[in-house]
């Protein structure tokens, strides 16, 4: 029974050592589990058909223990030699279509035939407004407009140089005397006369036509409501001014000969407001050389509230007015409502 233990152990240490011998030479076949039997005195010997007999323990050998760790990569051998080129594999299927880059620009094309016209499009909104255009031409000279209000006289300009004497002229033969007038009637509402000499008078232009010397009458009519009415009437001679444009030339072309002499006659209505308080026992003495200074005057002397200074009342009235001039040959009409005829001096 001894030698037989004895001789089981190499037997199976020959088992295992050709279990290794095969575990280091193959690539490809696992070692069998080999089952054995150990006593207590440590004989192992292999088991007959996997069965141990009694007083004996059951081991299994040749199994795989537990993977070892990893060992350190080792050097890495010299390049071989390149061995020979092998021959060509078939053609492989055809890869993915990749697109390439786009291509330059080719040349511009002839210019196609012209198309329909398309309809008309919506009105876009409107521009802001553009910048001044530049001055136009000046336009054709108008019409002539109305004839404004007889303007009043203006201030006497200075003294001109005394020309040369004249010759002597014939003495003319003496007329007969005329017959003498009525008596008129004194009124205590009628004042005056009041001389002005050497009155400038206006013409259409805004010059002045001819010097005037007049004497004024004014007629103050009271009326049932309060309020007056003053009548002024002018009588008296004009002589025209050398270089001046006729009084009715509205082209202000014409120049004067002057020295042309003639009468004129005319006359102011002047409507003076209620509460006017008018003074008939008022003296006055002017001495004007313009016929609307005197008139300024008068209205200042006799009326308590028209109060006197450099402008005339009468530019804040509403009046009417009337001059006639006759030199013999012409005559012009100067009214409110229009003008008539020319005086040519």
């Amino acid at each position: 029974m001894f030698v037989k233990k004895l001789l089981a152990l190499p037997a199976l240490l020959g088992v295992l050592s050709i279990g290794a011998v095969g575990v280091a030479g193959a690539t490809t076949t696992q070692p069998a589990v080999l089952t054995a039997c150990a006593t207590k005195s440590g004989l192992i010997y292999s088991a007959l058909k996997g069965k141990c007999p009694a007083g004996t323990t059951k081991t299994t050998l040749n199994t795989q223990g537990p993977a070892g760790l990893t060992g350190a990569t080792g050097l890495t051998g010299l390049t071989g030699p390149a061995g020979a080129n092998g021959n060509n594999g078939a053609t492989g299927p055809a890869g993915a279509s990749i697109p390439g880059p786009a291509g330059a620009t080719g040349a511009t094309g002839a210019v196609g035939p012209t198309g329909l016209t398309g309809p008309a499009g919506a009105t876009g909104a409107t521009g802001a407004t553009g910048p001044a255009g530049v001055k136009g031409d000046t336009g054709a000279t108008g019409s002539t407009g109305p004839q404004g209000a007889k303007g009043w006289k203006g201030d006497t300009g200075a003294t001109g140089s005394t020309g040369a004497a004249g010759t002597n002229g014939t003495n003319g033969t003496n007329g007969t005397n005329g017959t003498n007038g009525t008596n008129g009637t004194n009124s205590p509402l009628v004042f005056g006369p009041y001389s002005v000499t050497n009155d400038l008078d206006s013409n259409v232009c805004g010059g002045n036509w001819a010097t005037d010397t007049i004497s004024l009458t004014f007629v103050v009519a009271p009326q049932s409501d309060g309020s007056f009415i003053v009548t002024v009437l002018a009588n008296g001679s004009f002589v025209t001014i050398k270089g001046a444009t006729e009084p009715n030339d509205y082209t202000c072309a014409t120049v004067q000969t002057g020295g042309v002499n003639g009468t004129l006659f005319g006359e102011y209505v002047l409507p003076l407001a209620v509460g006017s308080d008018f003074n008939p026992y008022a003296t006055y003495s002017p001495a004007f050389n313009t016929m609307g200074d005197t008139v300024q005057g008068f209205l200042s002397t006799f009326f308590n509230n028209v109060t006197g200074g450099t402008t005339p009342v009468l530019n804040n009235l509403s009046y009417a007015w009337e001059f006639y001039y006759n030199s013999g040959a012409q005559s012009w009409a100067d009214t409110d409502h229009g003008t008539v005829g020319e005086i040519v001096g």
